[in-house]
């Protein structure tokens, strides 16, 4: 989908869209004024906070601080992606999505429509399941795994037969082509145009997307001798791995429920852990974890628990992880099993509530990877010290959250008994991007920024756009010292351009601190007497404050300078700025 063609659809829909009753489909709200109140469903409160804008079409949580649309209302309660929501409303409001719109180059492979490969996954997944049916030895080996004829139901579990064309005649017998089989990774072509089952004498497991709907399989050969032991749908229109997680369909509402999600590496760990009662986990997909997994858990829940194998693979996949998760601002905790055992194994011999307690008490990430990272360099001599520093930087220089990336500082400070000043200067000679300083100089919520000479005048020329013509003349993004008021600035500027509304503006953040920043803009009352005079003098006092820290640079150079001719000329520009500053200041 085109980016213009997504933003003109999602226009259309939020004008046939009563926000105040979408949202009422899932909050019980009550008038207040001419806006709606109700209880957050983001966070456990007793006093309602939540508040829905049906003239501005927005809502916001005074408690947390979430605010957005009502596109990101239901991403976010539901824990869908945007494309599925805005589907799912075209089809409420009869806007129609076009060719344009709907198609993009993940929703079609081959020129096989994105309709067709689902159906034929379904046609696949009752196949597979039907030849468990009789078959003893697969059956045993159910059996032997601790699965119940409940659990291989429930997930559809099935078996791929050993001979080499099996469901490829199925299929064909269903009017189903060979080269569409292969462009859904069902099957393997041949070089005279035929093609062969991808998956043989392999127990199946289908993989769902977030919706229950079959996008993959995974195998596992049931012969010991064949390899690889695991064999996963290669990547599709439908399918890709760095943003699947295994079982996420059923246990999304668990994991909600539960506040945190429990991360395992396969298949059988994953539905022993399900089967036990522990039903807020997931597993990856045939592949590494990455960030994008990462962010869909983040619409889940805060906090996501490791639960590895206990050998040293499961140990060093572990680590892995935290430094994939941890940066993203999720609470990371570690549970490493007995170095003989997997999930699977733990919870069939011990069961769930033994591993529940565990669980609960489960090690922090970060105290973990410190500590693997001190067990394989010491903190006995200074170098360590200083490859433990190192080995921890890229974690921290990828914490985008200042409070959460000073607290690493902090523990990475105590375990090496090194200054947390010099653990911050080690990282930063690293490079990358800026290590905050101490918390308390880093924290900014949506109110503190607002307080903010940077958040104030932003603010205007939010609530009066009329007024971005005269900060466009008198500023640039430049001025701002820091990259948060860049970065909103530019934005700013760019919606203007394109005679976008503020609706719009809303729509072209996602998730995070500009969001909330931007709903707490719209839901605050602003009583200013006169807009445009309060602007000229906030955007005098920012051409100051940015003038005001060049001086300081001029005077730490001036310091430093040992040819007389840069001296001179540093020496010039400090009257010039002197004199610019003077003009700015107020005369009082």
């Amino acid at each position: 989908m085109q980016t213009g063609d997504w933003q003109t659809a999602k226009e259309e829909i939020r004008e046939r869209l009563d926000i105040a009753e979408v949202i009422g489909r899932y909050v019980a709200l009550r008038p207040a004024g001419q806006n709606m109140k109700g209880l957050c469903p983001f966070h456990k409160e007793k006093t309602p906070s939540f508040n829905v804008h049906p003239a501005k079409q927005i809502w916001h949580c005074f408690g947390c601080g979430r605010g957005g649309d009502v596109f990101s209302f239901v991403e976010e309660y539901e824990g869908l992606t945007f494309p599925e929501v805005l589907r799912r409303f075209a089809e409420e409001t009869g806007v129609k999505l076009g060719p344009s719109r709907e198609s993009s180059a993940g929703t079609q492979a081959a020129g096989v429509p994105k309709g067709t490969l689902l159906k034929i996954h379904e046609l696949a997944v009752r196949y597979y399941y039907d030849q468990v049916r009789g078959n003893d030895r697969v059956v045993e080996y159910f059996k032997a795994r601790g699965l119940s004829p409940e659990i291989v139901r429930e997930f559809k579990l099935g078996y791929a037969p050993q001979g080499w064309d099996g469901f490829v005649c199925f299929a064909g017998s269903k009017g189903i082509k060979p080269a569409v089989l292969v462009s859904c990774g069902l099957a393997i072509a041949r070089s005279d145009g035929s093609a062969y089952d991808r998956f043989r004498d392999r127990i199946m497991f289908p993989i769902f997307d977030i919706s229950g709907r079959p996008i993959a399989f995974g195998g596992r050969s049931l012969d010991l001798e064949v390899e690889p032991k695991y064999l996963n749908s290669p990547e599709t229109a439908l399918y890709r791995k760095t943003r699947t997680l295994y079982g996420l369909n059923k246990s999304r509402s668990p994991i909600k429920e539960q506040g945190y999600a429990v991360l395992v590496e396969g298949y059988m760990d994953y539905l022993s852990l399900y089967q036990a009662g522990i039903g807020n986990c997931v597993a990856t997909s045939g592949t590494a974890l990455t960030p994008e997994h990462g962010q869909i858990l983040r619409r889940f829940t805060p906090r996501v628990v490791l639960l590895f194998d206990g050998d040293s693979a499961g140990v060093s996949a572990a680590e892995r992880a935290v430094f994939v998760l941890a940066p993203l601002g999720l609470d990371v905790r570690v549970l490493i099993l007995p170095a003989t055992e997997d999930p699977d194994s733990y919870v069939r011999a011990r069961g769930a509530d033994d591993l529940r307690t565990r669980i609960e008490t489960a090690r922090g990430g970060m105290q973990f990877a410190i500590a693997q990272a001190i067990q394989t360099n010491g903190v006995d001599s200074p170098q360590g010290k200083s490859a433990v520093v190192n080995h921890m930087a890229p974690l921290v220089k990828a914490t985008t959250d200042p409070i959460v990336a000073a607290e690493y500082v902090k523990q990475i400070a105590e375990a090496t008994a090194v200054r947390e000043q010099h653990v911050r200067d080690a990282i930063r000679r690293a490079g990358g991007r800026r290590v905050p300083e101490e918390a308390g100089q880093s924290q900014r919520d949506a109110d503190t920024y607002l307080s903010s000479l940077e958040g104030h005048v932003l603010a205007l020329l939010i609530t009066h756009p009329a007024l971005v013509e005269l900060a466009m003349e008198r500023i640039s993004p430049e001025t701002f010292t820091d990259s948060f008021s860049t970065n909103l600035f530019s934005l700013i500027l760019d919606t203007y351009r394109r005679d976008a509304t503020l609706g719009t503006l809303m729509n072209r953040v996602e998730e995070g601190e500009t969001r909330r920043v931007l709903s707490r803009i719209l839901v605050r009352p602003w009583p200013i007497e006169d807009p445009e005079q309060e602007l000229r003098h906030g955007l005098a006092r920012l051409e100051s404050k940015r003038l005001k820290n060049r001086m300081r640079v001029i005077s730490s150079s001036l310091r430093n300078a040992s040819d007389e001719r840069r001296k001179k000329d540093l020496l010039g520009e400090q009257k010039q700025i002197a004199q610019k500053i003077k003009e700015l200041e107020p005369p009082w």
